[in-house]
């Protein structure tokens, strides 16, 4: 009988009377995405491994000693996440709920100490930009991952609106730009403005998101 990852992790939620609803505050989702996730019989070795450092438990515990492959990759998926423990202020600009929900997890696989703020167009992000500025600028972020295609204020017009108004004049926010498109004219467009510092191309890649953090 093959393994199932979501089961697994199902089996040791109960053992340690956690219910659905406790991971999903853990993990920043709703309680829709982890029941989805629990019943995913491949769930990702990288998602296993947040879960375990979230609720301390050693998952590789849980398979057989035979079965080196699935030990090496939980052991190895958590090392990363172990490592990438340092503190990050980070905004993401996006309308799309699934997409949130989707940077949200990745960004918990990643890092320990991570504050994530959500805005659903660019317009809200600058009003929150200039707040802290003129109050609390060290609770500037870090990184801001930017959806070009919002209403109200898309990507293009956030980036005008934060080079009008110097945001960052010392250029310590790394912006990074998400985009589903397919022309390939925009994406160089991007990739040439000055202040952007990358593309991601959507959904977003933990490995992508691991080296940029």
């Amino acid at each position: 009988m093959e393994k199932h990852n979501g089961e697994i992790v199902k089996k040791v939620l109960i053992r340690k009377g956690l219910k659905a609803e406790s991971l999903s505050a853990l993990l920043s989702l709703n309680k829709i995405t982890v029941d989805r996730l629990l019943s995913n019989p491949n769930l990702k070795w990288a998602v296993i491994a947040t879960i375990g450092r979230l609720i301390e438990h050693d998952f590789s515990l849980e398979f057989p000693e035979e079965d080196r492959l699935a030990r090496e990759i939980y052991i190895n998926n958590h090392k990363i996440d172990s490592a990438l423990n340092d503190y990050a202020s980070v905004f993401l600009i996006d309308d799309s709920e699934m997409d949130i929900q989707v940077f949200k997890l990745t960004l918990k696989q990643l890092l320990v100490n991570v504050e994530l703020n959500t805005f659903a167009n660019g317009e809200l992000a600058i009003n929150k930009l200039l707040e802290l500025c003129f109050n609390s600028p060290d609770k500037l972020p870090k990184h801001i991952f930017l959806d070009l295609q919002m209403p109200i204020m898309n990507g293009g017009h956030f980036l005008e609106q934060f080079h009008r108004l110097n945001i960052d004049p010392l250029r310590q926010i790394k912006i990074h730009v998400l985009t589903s498109s397919i022309f390939h004219s925009e994406i160089e467009r991007y990739k040439a403005h000055p202040l952007v510092s990358d593309i991601l191309t959507k959904p977003v890649n933990r490995d992508e998101v691991a080296s940029i953090l």
